[in-house]
């Protein structure tokens, strides 16, 4: 696929900084640091959770 739908539970923080009102990107974070270990080709990732805007911009991993 040159399309992959990345879709995670993202559910309210219930600690920390902004508990009870932001979303915790805990397997968002995960999700982001496992998939390139397995890809063989570039993708384009959608974003299919409830995430804030430009998420994947503070997450994407710099390549040679």
């Amino acid at each position: 696929a040159n399309i992959i739908f990345v879709s995670v539970n993202t559910p309210t923080k219930t600690h920390g900084l902004r508990a009870e009102k932001a979303v915790d990107l805990a397997y968002w974070e995960i999700a982001t640091l496992l998939i390139p270990d397995v890809l063989k080709s570039a993708k384009i990732f959608v974003e299919r959770s409830t995430v804030p805007v430009k998420t994947a911009q503070g997450h994407r991993k710099e390549s040679n």
